[in-house]
């Protein structure tokens, strides 16, 4: 990766190099065949992940965009490959197996320390409530929003292993339940975790232990004396969700595309994961991970 000069883009900043181990780190981490009804499938799951990354690294408006710039570019353009069809590239995002590209990410690590926590992913458009049925009211710290709610887990170093979306009135608790399966290791939550349809996953034989912030003031001056340090890498979670929202601007778009929010919060999702992977496992940070900006 070239060193960072004030005002470059990150398409004079990213080479060939850069997306080489990008691809490298996608191998990682996105399980080679999948087994599927019908044809075989012309372009791998691989293929479709590493476009989707280069799209968001690239800070691409449309996958047009993205194309024009690939074939102005006969280095990276031999790096990828073949490109698949705009509507295949669309298509394949919204089947990818994202289970087991997040089983896959966690078997890599091998147990450690996870951190959970929710964002709100706020409609900023101007068409007005009535006009949105598929988004509900939410509340956090801050007070109240209207969108969707994006729920990640992370590892300590800042490796993204699971993400949900949900309507933006979602429990955090229930929603954190659901997302446990196949991790071993340390959890740490905030308070909004600290009910009983989420403690009760975790016993003192089990796999998975958790660190969860209490509601009550009596028991927080406690909990801080013993696990104050621990607690405190909770940062690293919430710097990721303010660089998704100030580098990727993930927010449902003033037009249109709210149908499409998913796929671009999972496009976001295997983006952000392979960069952090080929930053902390493979030990080749790319644009810094998400420090670059």
């Amino acid at each position: 990766m070239k060193n960072k000069t004030k005002g470059e883009s990150p398409e004079e900043m990213i080479t060939p190099k850069d997306i080489r181990k990008v691809k490298e780190a996608v191998r990682e981490i996105i399980p080679a065949h999948r087994q599927v009804k019908g044809r075989p499938r012309e372009y791998s799951d691989r293929t479709i992940v590493l476009l989707y990354v280069i799209f968001i690294l690239f800070r691409c408006s449309s996958i047009v965009e993205m194309y024009k710039m690939i074939e102005g570019k006969k280095r990276l353009l031999k790096v990828i490959g073949e490109l698949p069809s705009r509507q295949t590239l669309s298509y394949r995002l919204r089947r990818l197996d994202i289970e087991a590209i997040s089983r896959r990410i966690i078997e890599s690590i091998k147990g450690g320390t996870y951190i959970i926590d929710s964002t709100p992913i706020k409609d900023i458009t101007s068409q007005g409530i009535k006009k949105c049925k598929n988004l509900k009211f939410g509340k956090n710290k801050n007070g109240f929003f209207w969108g969707k709610k994006g729920h990640f887990i992370i590892t300590q170093e800042g490796i993204p292993v699971k993400f949900k979306l949900t309507q933006a009135n979602e429990d955090d608790a229930r929603v954190g339940k659901e997302m446990l399966d196949n991790l071993n290791g340390l959890i740490i939550a905030d308070r909004g975790y600290f009910k009983e349809s989420f403690l009760s996953q975790f016993t003192k034989e089990g796999d998975l232990r958790a660190i969860v912030r209490p509601k009550s003031r009596k028991k927080d001056s406690s909990f801080k004396e013993k696990h104050s340090q621990t607690y405190s890498k909770r940062w690293k979670i919430e710097r990721l969700f303010q660089k998704m929202k100030e580098v990727f601007r993930v927010e449902i778009p003033r037009k249109g595309g709210r149908d499409d929010l998913l796929s671009r919060v999972t496009a976001l999702f295997l983006t952000v994961a392979t960069l952090a992977f080929s930053k902390f496992v493979l030990n080749y940070p790319i644009l810094d991970y998400l420090n670059c900006c």
